[in-house]
């Protein structure tokens, strides 16, 4: 498994910007395009150009893909064989994971979770062992390797005895968590169906690696 990542505030250039938003897929630069937030631009455009940079390693590009979208709207492209990937983005900080197997990640800045959120998507049992970002990404990630999303957080709990897991309906989900925690602080965490011998590399993209 790859992870890359990128500080977002690359793009507020916007000549930049507009030179990779031309690199984009049709479908991504139309999506990107349609956004009011000009943060979420750069984060929707960092996801195209970490993917871009991923797909350079399967000898093709990311404007040459074509996606298809579950119900959730998590997108595949079908015509890659093995290839599984989530994307992530928070604050200046946007993720990517790739892989042969599922994935799900997420990434956080490290401020605390509000109150009501604390409150709503999370145990008091949970929360006596963080509450910051770090929760989130651990709920997160596992909904985004299930195609869930944000709706998972209200059905899971997590566990934090001899290792971390997740229970759904009281049951121990067979997956496993890798976290980490990057430069800038920001919490991210990635989940996968079991698989102990499963390695992963932490790849930084900076602005040479984009254009």
């Amino acid at each position: 498994m790859q992870i890359y990542y990128l500080n977002t505030d690359l793009l507020r250039d916007n000549a930049l910007f507009d030179r990779l938003l031309a690199q984009c897929s049709t479908q991504r630069a139309a999506r990107i395009r349609e956004i009011r937030s000009e943060r979420e631009r750069r984060n929707r455009l960092a996801a195209s150009c970490l993917l871009d940079v991923a797909l350079r390693t399967r000898q093709t590009r990311e404007k040459d893909a074509v996606y298809v979208y579950s119900d959730a709207g998590k997108p595949e492209i079908p015509a890659l064989q093995d290839f599984y990937f989530s994307i992530s983005h928070s604050g200046s900080t946007a993720v990517l994971a790739v892989s042969d197997v599922p994935v799900g990640v997420d990434v956080q800045k490290p401020d605390p979770i509000p109150d009501k959120l604390l409150r709503r998507y999370f145990t008091p049992r949970e929360t006596a062992s963080a509450k910051s970002g770090r929760l989130w990404t651990l709920k997160e990630s596992y909904g985004k390797l299930t195609g869930e999303g944000v709706a998972v957080l209200e059905r899971t709990e997590l566990s934090f005895d001899e290792e971390i897991r997740i229970l759904r309906d009281g049951i121990v989900q067979p997956v496993c968590f890798r976290e980490f925690r990057l430069e800038n602080g920001c919490f991210l965490a990635t989940c996968f169906h079991e698989n102990p011998s499963l390695s992963i590399e932490m790849i930084e993209v900076n602005r040479s690696d984009l254009i």
